[in-house]
C-alpha cells in the first residue's frame, strides 16, 4: 500500500510525543500498576463490545471499592 504521511510525521515532533507519554502518561501507568498490581482483568475479546465493557466494569468495580458504572453508561466516577 501507499504511505500516508501526516505533516506532523517529523522525527522531532514524534521524540517530543514520546518524551511527553515518559513524562505525563508513564508516571500514571506506574501509579495503576502499584495500586492496583492485584487487579488483573482476562477476558475474551470474542464477547460482543457492550457485553465485554459491561463485563470488566462488574469486575473493576468488585476489586476497587467506590467505582461505579453510571446508569447511561458514562466512564466510573469515585463515590463518597
Amino acid at each position: 500500500g501507499t504511505l500516508i504521511r501526516r505533516s506532523d510525521d517529523q522525527e522531532e515532533i514524534v521524540r517530543q510525543r514520546f518524551e511527553s507519554f515518559e513524562r505525563e502518561t508513564r508516571p500514571v501507568v506506574e501509579f495503576f500498576r502499584r495500586e492496583f498490581a492485584s487487579c488483573t482483568f482476562e477476558h475474551s475479546a470474542v464477547l460482543p463490545q457492550e457485553q465485554l465493557a459491561d463485563q470488566v466494569w462488574h469486575d473493576l468495580a468488585a476489586a476497587v471499592p467506590g467505582v461505579a458504572r453510571q446508569p447511561e453508561g458514562r466512564p466510573a466516577q469515585r463515590l463518597p
